[in-house]
């Protein structure tokens, strides 16, 4: 019993202890069995409602499609067209299909990680069909044997959103925003990073006590949205890290576990 109260006091809920004889022993092995199992239900209960709140986060975050962002697309699309630039169109209406399309669907929770990035590309591709020689965006390749991962959907666009919005919005030419992807110590880090001018200490120390800080539904912005989804999916190693990249700008590095192995239930025998 000592053993498996050490467990349970390392978090350890998953565990179920036996006692062979039929005396008062029997009874107390009992009471912890169900004290245990009461506890499991308290935390299912807690962890369902985050799981609940962080739907209804993601619902609201796929429904804010920036009106100034469809307006511009559909704007560029008119001067394309007015121009008679039908390669450009048809490149333009594809990733712009695409993107919607991925947007507004009813679609699980979790995708592929090769899905998501396909969904970030198509954001890309709008962004700098629109922006033109403004700026530029470097993807590294993702490996081979990370394309299958499942995530929460809808993490990378919202953070390269924000670079471009946010880290970019003074630059008239030179912008850049390079995504790197690696792997390290049995995680996947994927860090998006740009050569924005304007980041100061304050504003980088401001941003971070964002992420960090408790918020309402009604309240959440895109990087507090990706970071706590993370964090309830895989832990409180993984999410989002902030620092100032080599470019000058802001960097924001995903972090999260390749493997996430199941917990297995031990009964140990007393």
């Amino acid at each position: 019993m000592v053993i498996a109260f050490r467990k349970v006091e390392a978090g350890n809920l998953g565990i179920t202890i036996k006692h062979k004889h039929n005396d008062e022993f029997d009874y107390l092995y009992k009471q912890f069995n169900e004290m245990v199992n009461r506890l499991q239900s308290m935390i299912h209960e807690v962890y369902e409602q985050k799981i609940r709140s962080q739907r209804a986060e993601l619902k609201q975050l796929q429904s804010q499609i920036n009106p100034h962002f469809l307006y511009n697309s559909y704007f560029v699309l008119y001067r394309m067209a007015k121009s008679h630039d039908i390669e450009n169109v048809i490149r333009f209406t594809k990733h712009l299909g695409d993107y919607f399309q991925f947007i507004t669907r009813n679609a699980p929770d979790e995708v592929t990680l090769e899905l998501e990035i396909k969904l970030a590309n198509a954001y890309v591709e709008i962004q700098m069909i629109r922006f033109s020689n403004r700026m530029e965006t470097k993807w590294d390749d993702l490996p081979e044997d990370c394309k299958d991962l499942k995530l929460p959907r809808l993490i990378l666009q919202p953070i390269i959103e924000n670079a471009y919005n946010h880290g970019l919005e003074d630059k008239l030419n030179g912008g850049k925003v390079e995504i790197k992807i690696m792997k390290h110590a049995g995680y996947l880090c994927i860090s998006i990073e740009d050569n924005g001018e304007g980041l100061s200490d304050e504003a980088l120390e401001k941003i971070y006590v964002s992420l960090l800080s408790s918020y309402n539904i009604g309240e959440t912005t895109g990087l507090q949205n990706v970071h706590a989804r993370l964090q309830l999916k895989f832990g409180s190693d993984s999410g989002l890290f902030l620092s100032r990249g080599q470019m000058g700008g802001l960097r924001v590095e995903m972090k999260f576990p390749i493997q996430k192995g199941e917990n297995d239930v031990p009964i140990i025998d007393c």
